[in-house]
């Protein structure tokens, strides 16, 4: 099928860390800040931990508490989280959004997150409201880039797999949104808003 024959994208799924939100200085900053918190290594087991409670099956604190006594380290779990907390949305991808949106295409957000992270966003960065929908995982119940995630989202938007695109930083999750049926593009960290754009314009959409 060509791109002039495929069906009209009527929703886009953005990925949260990567593509629409960025650490305070940068991801190698918040490695080290896990790293100080937590010792070498820290960072590892933490998301591990993370990956398990990313469908609310499970809560993040004790594990994180946990894995710091095995540790030896008398580290607060409010103070593991502080940066995870420290991302910020970057304006120039929000921009494209609302462009997107003015023309007419539905933009939600589409994200694996923990209950505290995914809490913190909705209280601080205001997503609902420069977008049309947003979808953690925790709340949902699936994950990327389980199929579940997709269909959950499709179903809540009345929109068909064929119609939407996620547009994500992990090609695992690319990878998951076209088993699913949708369209997916791997926009890497490294990008930037010029390069979303035009991902996004490669597609058919007015970024």
């Amino acid at each position: 099928m060509t791109s002039e024959s495929r069906p009209a994208i009527e929703a886009v799924l953005f990925d949260a860390d990567g593509i629409l939100q960025f650490p305070v200085g940068s991801v190698h900053g918040w490695v080290s800040s896990m790293g100080r918190l937590g010792g070498p290594g820290f960072w590892r087991e933490a998301s591990a931990a993370e990956h398990l409670t990313l469908r609310g099956e499970a809560d993040l604190r004790p594990l994180i508490e946990a894995i710091l006594a095995r540790r030896g380290r008398d580290v607060a779990f409010e103070d593991v989280m502080r940066p995870w907390y420290d991302w910020r949305p970057r304006p120039e991808a929000l921009a494209i959004v609302q462009r997107l949106r003015a023309a007419g295409v539905r933009c939600v957000l589409a994200t694996n997150q923990q209950s505290y992270r995914g809490a913190y966003m909705q209280a601080t960065h205001g997503y609902q409201d420069l977008l049309d929908a947003t979808f953690y995982s925790f709340e949902v119940g699936h994950a990327k880039p389980d199929a579940g995630f997709f269909a959950a989202i499709g179903a809540a938007l009345d929109v068909p797999p064929e119609r939407l695109l996620l547009v994500d930083d992990h090609r695992a999750n690319i990878a998951g949104a076209i088993a699913a049926g949708l369209r997916g593009r791997y926009v890497p960290t490294s990008a930037t808003a010029d390069d979303l754009a035009r991902v996004l314009r490669e597609e058919g959409l007015p970024a």
